[in-house]
């Protein structure tokens, strides 16, 4: 979103900064980033975060007629929260862009389209919904709300020129017998993506290539555990290296999890990932050879481990774990070593979802969660904000806000002056089993009435580490 800010932003090919705005969880601390970088504001930090402030305040009073936001935004007319009919109200007859509205999982995009399909009918809002990944089973759901005839589809020049990818199976996994693929590629000069689904993995992979000889300046980690300023900080440094139009070509190798399937917009040379569900998967490929202009690159993904690593395929009996990946990788085995045709990807995913049990678990929870969701957008009503709805909401955010024990005195100093937005640059999202794990240990202190302290070890490298043996740094 914050990439998307920046180019409809600029004057020459977007609308100019007055009539852009960023609304997101995080958007204060990405508008003053923005300001803060300005020469002439490297001094001014106060104005600076009063400037992000009234920018904020402008976006939240629908001040500016194009908007960067997701979904989550809009889903707070369903739950009521307070204010909800000024986004009623700025939502009539306008015009939405959805973006990849499949990767979400069937009870959001449930949620979604319900909203969708409210707005349309009695706001007379219009909608564009795309993505180059509609398996049959989306595509059903989307036509009665979406009323439209036929999709519109991309013509067979087109995806011909988007041939990009070659698709290689690896037996093993990626902390085994991958790291000398990653070392050998490096070697080669190229600029190699190594992706995995967790960030325990992620941190090992790290150390692992460390130790070959790897230098520090060679890898780049990042992933959902670093503090936000970290964060901002490693994916500017990614996108100087290899930035589709003004990065450099130096080899290096990026090592992260699922945040690079949708944050970043970079171009590299190859890459080697954990197995994961076709449409992550495709995400994932598209940060190689982004621009086609490299011809053919390979994109290699392991076949180990296959039991979705409890973050695909979610199932209470663990034979059943991770289906949805063990199916992905039989359809990939039929293209072993091919070019990958973009035309024919729904044709694979709509096999992958022919699948009895992932058709059958798909289906259940999305019609229970459309039903559910359609009752609610029923209750709604003008100026009844519901703040029972309140917690409903926030679990539909599976994350708290931590501040790691290393940066407690620094956090007190900025509150003090009271610089409340450089201050929540320190904290680290943690799932809410994680925190409710480390306050029955002992391992959570609060701060003050937002902020909660997790006593355990963090590195500017690698990030907040459940373990003292990934908690080292590099420098």
């Amino acid at each position: 979103m914050n990439a998307m800010f920046d180019r409809l932003r600029d004057s020459k090919r977007g609308f100019g900064s007055s009539a852009v705005g960023l609304q997101h969880g995080r958007s204060l601390q990405a508008l003053y980033a923005r300001l803060i970088d300005q020469e002439d504001m490297i001094a001014e930090k106060q104005n600076a975060a009063r400037q992000a402030a009234w920018e904020r305040n402008l976006n939240v009073l629908h001040a500016r007629p194009v908007k960067v936001f997701s979904p989550y935004q809009m889903i707070k007319i369903a739950f009521q929260i307070k204010g909800f009919e000024g986004l009623l109200t700025d939502y009539t007859d306008a015009a939405f862009i959805f973006d990849e509205i499949h990767a979400y999982e069937p009870k959001r995009l449930a949620l979604f389209l319900a909203l969708i399909d409210y707005l349309h009918v009695f706001f007379g809002a219009r909608f564009f919904v795309m993505s180059a990944t509609f398996p049959r089973l989306i595509r059903e759901k989307l036509q009665p709300i979406l009323g439209y005839d036929q999709p519109i589809v991309a013509d067979e020049a087109v995806f011909q020129r988007f041939r990009r990818h070659q698709l290689h199976l690896l037996d093993g996994e990626m902390l085994d017998s991958g790291i000398t693929h990653i070392v050998s590629a490096l070697q080669q000069g190229k600029q190699v993506l190594a992706c995995v689904n967790t960030v325990r993995r992620a941190q090992e992979l790290y150390h692992a290539l460390i130790q070959t000889g790897v230098t520090s300046q060679q890898v780049i980690l990042i992933h959902s555990r670093l503090i936000i300023k970290h964060r901002t900080e490693r994916e500017a440094e990614i996108m100087q290296r290899c930035d589709l139009e003004t990065g450099s070509r130096e080899p290096f190798v990026l090592v992260a999890t699922q945040v690079v399937e949708v944050s970043l917009n970079i171009d590299l040379d190859v890459m080697y990932t954990d197995p994961a569900p076709l449409e992550a998967l495709l995400q994932r490929f598209g940060r190689v050879n982004r621009a086609c202009k490299k011809g053919i690159s390979p994109v290699y993904v392991f076949r180990q481990p296959n039991d979705g690593q409890y973050v695909y395929g979610a199932h209470p009996d663990p034979a059943q774990r991770g289906h949805i990946v063990r199916v992905t990788l039989a359809e990939l085995a039929q293209h072993d070593g091919e070019v990958i045709d973009e035309s024919a990807i729904n044709s694979w995913l709509d096999r992958i979802y022919d699948d009895p049990q992932v058709q059958t678990e798909w289906q259940q929870t999305y019609d229970q969660a459309f039903e559910q969701a359609q009752k609610q957008m029923r209750q709604v009503r003008p100026f009844q904000s519901d703040r029972q709805t309140n917690k409903q909401f926030e679990d539909l955010f599976d994350g708290i806000d931590v501040l790691p024990e290393r940066y407690y005195d620094a956090y007190l100093r900025l509150t003090a002056d009271h610089d409340y937005i450089a201050a929540s640059s320190y904290v680290v999202n943690i799932n809410r089993r994680k925190f409710a794990r480390l306050q029955a240990n002992g391992l959570i202190q609060p701060v003050d009435e937002w902020t909660a302290m997790v006593k355990l070890p963090y590195s500017e490298t690698t990030g907040l580490a459940f373990d003292e043996a990934r908690a080292i740094d590099y420098d």
